[in-house]
This record gives structure tokens, sequence and C-alpha cells, in this order.
């Protein structure tokens, strides 16, 4: 049983851990001889996460992952044995581009879009949340995506907003490190709009993506119904 296909296993578990009441957690996993044996042979998963994905997966002061996806995780690990590796240092494009190189075996957190399905394999959605589109408080005339048509619209490069808006070829792409910058950007008018996923900001306009768990198509052959 390779690597990929076993980390994939793993995500679907989580996927069971987040769809189930949470007295299920402590009952037995079943898992078949060959996984058991693949997992007892190969005890670690490299991940590659997002620093600032609060609440769903950030560092803190402490350099200490944390969030949605560390605490199941953590859960998983206590059942398995497995034993999750951050890599350390990293910001989210940093992350992202090592794990399209397959030099990090999985994403914990990440959401889906047709672009990252060319490269990655995902586990099932565990979880639906809303994105914004974020815009000077004078700005009142959007009402859809198609509205950013020949705007420049200013993303974290690498991020799922990123990956949605290169199917929209009249919108202007500006690209940032992270969040922040593009917020910042749009404050002080560097760029038009920001899609982002902070829905406390003040005028916004959602648009509903999956999260879900993925790895790169290139490392292995793996089950799609995972």
């Amino acid at each position: 049983m390779n690597k990929l296909k076993a980390v994939l296993l793993i995500c679907f578990v989580l996927v069971l851990l987040f769809s189930v009441p949470c007295f299920a957690i402590d009952s037995d996993i079943d898992w078949t001889e060959d996984e058991w044996a693949y997992l007892n042979s190969n005890p670690v998963v490299s991940l590659g996460v997002d620093p600032d994905f609060v609440p769903f997966e950030f560092i803190d002061e402490d350099g200490v992952y944390k969030g949605i996806a560390a605490d199941y995780l953590e859960l998983v690990s206590q059942k398995t044995g497995i034993t999750f590796d951050v890599t350390e240092g990293l910001t989210w494009p940093e992350a992202y581009d090592l794990a399209m190189k397959g030099d990090i075996d999985a994403l914990p957190m990440i959401g889906i879009t047709d672009e990252r399905a060319r490269h990655f394999l995902f586990s099932q959605p565990y979880y639906y949340f809303k994105r914004v589109i974020v815009t000077q408080d004078t700005e009142t005339s959007i009402s859809g995506i198609e509205d950013l048509n020949g705007m420049t619209v200013a993303v974290q490069r690498n991020s799922s907003y990123h990956s949605y808006l290169l199917s929209f070829p009249d919108i202007n792409l500006s690209l940032y490190d992270s969040v922040e910058a593009a917020l910042t950007a749009v404050e002080t008018s560097l760029a038009s709009r920001s899609p982002m996923a902070i829905s406390q900001a003040p005028r916004k306009k959602t648009l509903s993506f999956p999260l879900t768990r993925c790895m790169n198509r290139s490392r292995a052959e793996v089950r799609k119904n995972c």
C-alpha cells in the first residue's frame, strides 16, 4: 500500500470525525491488515499549512500549529499512531508550491477549485464556508463576481480565491503573500476589490467554498473516492 493512498485514507477518517457526534471519536477504527502494516512502517506524514488561516489552522505566537485542523489531526494521531509533521517557517504560498512539487505529503486545510483539481487529489469536503468580496465603504455597485470584470482584485497568492479567479480572464489579479497585505491594498486603493475569508469585514459579498485535504496527483495512484 503506497504512502499517498494511506494519507488519503487518513483524510477519510478525518471526514468521518467531522461528520459524527463527539462520542464516536472514542470508537475503534476498522483498519485492514495492510493499512495497519503501512501505518506501522510509515509513521510520519509531512504537512504544509497556512500560518494565518484562523480559526481553521494557524501557527500561534509560540510557533505551535493550532486550529480546527490541528485538533482533528491530533485525534487521528492518537487513534493511528501517525505523526503529522508540520513543515515550519513557510508562508501559505511557499507551502502550496512545495505540495505542487510533491515535496510535502499533504495540505490539511484547502479549498477545492477546478484549477487545483488538475494537480491534487482531494478528500471528501468536510466543511463549507463563506468567502467574501471586501470593498471600500463607498463601493455599492458589486452584486456578483461578474461585476469585477476589468477591475484589479487583490488576492493571496496560491489561495483558493486566486485559483478560482483564474477562470475569469477579464479580472486583473494583484497577488500578495498574505490576506492582510491584500486587505491593505484595498484600504489604500492599490486594488479595487479583495476576495478573502474574513466574515466580519464591513462591506462584503459572499462566495461559498468547500474545505478539504489534498495531496499531489503525481505522487502515486490512489482511489478517487476517499
